[in-house]
């Protein structure tokens, strides 16, 4: 399975003496069509523009990059130059992958792409989108991922989304700087998901849930995933952009 996972660096031994980047998260804009409560990025109508972009990768190519994750504060299906973007990576077949709420389609060829799905937007269209994809596609790993919030809603959101013709589903927390849950209800709500994956394989459980009740004080393996943004800036984390 071509999914995300929490083994990746597993695979890449030789990274963790020269302390290259694997992977690059391009911040391709914070503007995004929906205002989620628990969003930590700001709005804006700055964009990664296409040259940038170019030169960017080529750059990060350079370093030993191996792929790309399209995503942003926003949406980065908005980003105006996007359909330049992705058939510029098409045509020079760098992999890439995308995180969006895909409330608009694409006709190009990324190795995943992973949709959000919200009940309270756009959620008709984004259904037809992922239909009108997956006829067209059958290569691309395609999943898509909600957010659990509270017990209740993992019952609701795999018997809605369970007909999808999608490679998998994953359940993911709330990331948000308050504690959004207790450490019983985390363990109930794990104990809930591993059940529903015995009885479903395309059920995926977002590994943090695992790491819940753990508390960091910093981060060791940032170097391992770059973060770049429309300016030309590396963030710290991508999780953390304020800091």
């Amino acid at each position: 399975m071509g999914y995300i996972n929490n083994s990746k660096l597993l695979y890449y031994g030789e990274r963790l003496e020269n302390k290259r980047p694997i992977t690059a998260e391009m911040m391709m804009t914070n503007f995004c069509n929906y205002d989620c409560k628990y969003c930590r990025y700001k709005r804006g109508n700055e964009y990664f523009r296409f040259e940038d972009f170019k030169r960017a990768v080529l750059r990060l190519k350079e370093l030993g990059v191996k792929g790309f994750n399209i995503t942003g504060g926003g949406e980065p299906l908005l980003n105006p130059d996007i359909v330049k973007i992705l058939d510029w990576l098409d045509e020079n077949k760098v992999p890439y992958g995308i995180n969006t709420n895909f409330t608009r389609c694409i006709d190009n060829k990324p190795k995943w792409l992973k949709v959000s799905l919200h009940d309270n937007y756009d959620l008709e269209n984004v259904i037809d989108n992922i239909g009108r994809f997956r006829g067209k596609n059958k290569e691309t790993v395609l999943g898509i991922q909600v957010i659990v919030e509270g017990i209740e809603d993992i019952e609701r959101f795999y018997d809605k989304y369970k007909y999808l013709d999608v490679d998998y589903m994953a359940f993911r927390p709330l990331e948000v700087k308050y504690k959004a849950y207790e450490d019983k209800e985390v363990d109930d709500i794990v104990k809930e998901l591993e059940d529903l994956r015995d009885k479903d394989g395309k059920v995926l459980i977002n590994y943090k849930w695992y790491m819940m009740k753990e508390r960091f004080k910093e981060c060791s393996a940032n170097w391992s995933v770059i973060t770049v943004d429309y300016d030309g800036d590396v963030w710290y984390c991508c999780h953390k952009p304020d800091e």
